[in-house]
């Protein structure tokens, strides 16, 4: 916990902005391409007039979906960085699937900062090019069943092994708290009513104790030891595993009659011992751990960054900036929701009072940004990446919540009914994330949360007098009831005045991942859509289109349409084309003035052309129609399916090649290159005249 006089105060999206601009335009001058005008924060706060942003930021934005649109996203990074368009993106906007890529790509870059002291004339002529090289994608390509990796029968078998300790394991000692919690009422009851405890029950006690406890020793004692490189999360879940399977055995051989069976009664144990242990374990409890989103996480890390050497933490992805040196990469953005269902009145903005904190409609969640320098949400407030329990977090933790699409709470999707039974079988992947809004200036608490606040001041005058808080870093952990927040998560009672909130995957509120690129009005969107659309109902892109409207008073406006281009022939299957381009503008504040343009947005989406294309033939081209010809939903098929063999990789990465050259191809229609080649060296500026000039006659 920070000192008072050093605790960080919550931020605006001002002062995000602000600084992310600073690192951009470091890495621009870097590149040879700076800003060509000022930036002002406050042209991009609600309220204040309008003020012109820089003109040419770009960014690129993955979607959610899962391996799919991992897989279409690699392929279609690949491309544009062959292509020298990637370097040119000064944001990486991410959602769950996207960011498994997304982060292959941002540590990748910052793993070749570690290891080379090039000059800047070379900074960018030599990490763009350890992006994509065979060896990565032959890794990547053998973890397309990213959960249950292995080729042989015998590496399959201990894959699943590792999956039943990360979800059945983690699902016993989720339970754990809520067992013993039972058992205090129970003996407390007995002691009143001498209530009879035996037989059928006395069986199935003893034999949940038994497992509960072995696997509660080496969860609770050992996880902790992972923090110092002691024990890893695969070795511990892989023994979590093992021991649920070995002492349910063991236990009922203890059990058969003639067998000593010491081990199959818990009657002896007092009330007291119930209640103390009861209350003891609620501060480990923590749901953050005691769910199948470790397993899920590490998965991710040895599927996308098994290639880094320590656990990367966000705020140290980006450094340096204050002295020029900069990360060679697009500034990432990795977005997530928090949760807000049990806010009866939630938060908006009153300006005519003069409050920012005001209460009317109903808002159940909103988005809530991960990024190197900040990490909140408008309601609650950006907070320092680098202050509080942040600091500790990692790019793998950032990119498992994007992607924590399993959870009680799912945004504006959520359902009391389904989170009360998700929780209590622990089917979740979210997060309990450390209110930013905890610094707010105009914070308002209930008395809860006001008596934890005051307790931590204490905590915070005792560490700074006895001085300890400099040796263990005790101010980066705040002291949770997490029991507390279990009947939050099993209730759906998730509030913006808790001292957590819940954060689930960016998709629960937009999956397409540009609404944080249209915040910051972005000159040129590329947008790749991989959600599983199998329809071609453009679901993400309408609700896009409804809150870029609603919420930033942005209009986006296709040249194209979007269905009638991309959904498939109902004759052949295929669709005519696999992007499109929209303007985007902003509405007018005033009736009667003219729209203004603020960019333009190229929206890709997955989808499969006929060979005819202006795309060059290949064999890999034959591959995905091939595919295809077998499977109708390609490459729209259900997220469920996480577990991809070769051919389906290949068929999903060498689609999203296809749609990045198809883009690539249209550009090169208006170049005015006398060769009729792309640009080798394209600036920002070229590419933008390029897109530009796409339009409907193009079609």
């Amino acid at each position: 916990m920070a000192n008072q006089a050093s605790r960080p105060e919550s931020k605006e999206f001002a002062d995000v902005y602000e600084r992310e601009i600073e690192a951009i335009k470091k890495k621009r001058e870097l590149l040879g391409q700076p800003l060509q005008e000022k930036a002002d924060a406050k042209g991009f706060d609600p309220d204040y007039e309008d003020v012109h942003p820089p003109f040419d930021l770009m960014g690129i934005a993955l979607s959610g979906g899962g391996i799919r649109s991992a897989t279409l996203s690699l392929g279609f990074l690949e491309t544009l960085n062959k292509y020298n368009i990637l370097k040119l993106a000064d944001y990486l906007s991410t959602v769950s699937g996207g960011g498994y890529t997304g982060s292959y790509v941002i540590e990748k870059l910052r793993s070749w900062y570690d290891g080379n002291n090039s000059s800047r004339k070379q900074y960018y002529s030599e990490p763009y090019s350890s992006l994509f090289v065979p060896g990565d994608i032959e890794h990547i390509k053998s973890h397309g069943s990213y959960l249950v990796p292995g080729k042989t029968p015998w590496e399959k078998f201990k894959g699943y092994l590792i999956m039943a300790g990360g979800f059945i394991g983690t699902g016993l000692l989720h339970l754990l708290w809520y067992f013993l919690a039972f058992m205090s009422v129970l003996y407390f009851f007995k002691t009143l009513v001498s209530l009879p405890i035996g037989g059928i029950f006395s069986f199935f006690l003893g034999l949940s104790t038994w497992i509960l406890a072995l696997a509660a020793v080496y969860y609770y004692f050992f996880h902790g030891l992972r923090f110092f490189n002691l024990w890893p999360v695969k070795e511990l879940i892989s023994i979590i595993g093992i021991f649920l399977c070995v002492s349910a055995a063991f236990y009922i051989v203890l059990c058969t009659p003639g067998l000593p069976s010491v081990f199959c009664s818990v009657i002896g144990i007092d009330f007291l011992v119930f209640l103390f242990l009861t209350v003891v374990l609620g501060f480990f409890a923590n749901p953050n751990i005691l769910s199948p989103a470790q397993f899920y996480r590490f998965r991710l890390t040895e599927a996308f960054r098994w290639f880094s050497k320590k656990r990367r933490r966000l705020n140290d992805l980006i450094r340096n900036t204050d002295t020029g040196a900069w990360v060679p990469a697009p500034y990432p953005l990795i977005n997530a929701t928090i949760n807000l269902s049990g806010d009866v009145e939630p938060v908006h903005y009153d300006k005519a009072n003069g409050q920012k904190w005001a209460y009317s409609g109903y808002k159940t969640c909103d988005y809530f940004l991960l990024s190197p320098f900040f990490c909140g949400s408008k309601l609650t407030g950006f907070i320092d990446t680098d202050s509080s329990e942040y600091r500790l977090m990692t790019l793998s933790t950032a990119v498992t919540i994007s992607g924590a699409a399993l959870n009680p709470e799912m945004g504006y999707k959520s359902n009391k009914i389904l989170a009360f039974f998700m929780t209590l079988l622990n089917i979740r992947l979210g997060y309990w994330a450390f209110n930013p809004y905890l610094f707010h200036k105009n914070r308002k608490w209930g008395r809860a949360e006001q008596m934890a606040f005051r307790v931590g001041q204490c905590l915070e005058k005792f560490r700074k007098i006895t001085k300890i808080e400099k040796e263990l870093d005790l101010k980066y952990f705040w002291p949770t009831y997490w029991p507390i927040y279990n009947i939050y998560e099993l209730l759906n009672l998730s509030k913006i005045r808790r001292w957590r909130v819940n954060v689930s995957d960016g998709g629960h509120i937009e999956n397409l991942g540009v609404f944080q690129l249209l915040h910051r009005k972005c000159k040129l969107i590329i947008a790749v859509d991989s959600g599983a659309d199998p329809e071609y109902s453009f679901s993400d892109l309408k609700n896009l289109v409804t809150r870029a409207r609603n919420e930033l008073g942005l209009e986006i406006s296709f040249r194209q349409d979007p269905e009638k281009y991309m959904r498939p022939s109902a004759s052949s299957g295929f669709s005519r084309r696999h992007f499109c381009v929209a303007d985007v503008c902003e509405l007018p504040k005033v009736k009667g003035k003219p729209k203004k343009s603020i960019g333009i947005l190229v929206y890709v989406k997955a989808s499969v052309t006929p060979q005819e294309t202006k795309v060059p033939k290949s064999a890999k081209k034959d591959l995905s129609i091939t595919y295809k010809l077998y499977h109708p939903d390609f490459p729209q098929e259900t997220t469920a399916d996480q577990f991809f063999d070769e051919a389906q990789w290949d068929s999903y990465y060498e689609t999203g090649k296809e749609m990045a050259e198809a883009l690539v191809q249209e550009c090169t229609r208006w170049s005015q290159a006398k060769d009729g080649r792309f640009p080798r060296d394209v600036s920002l500026e070229e590419l933008l005249k390029m897109v530009n000039s796409i339009g409907c006659s193009t079609c």
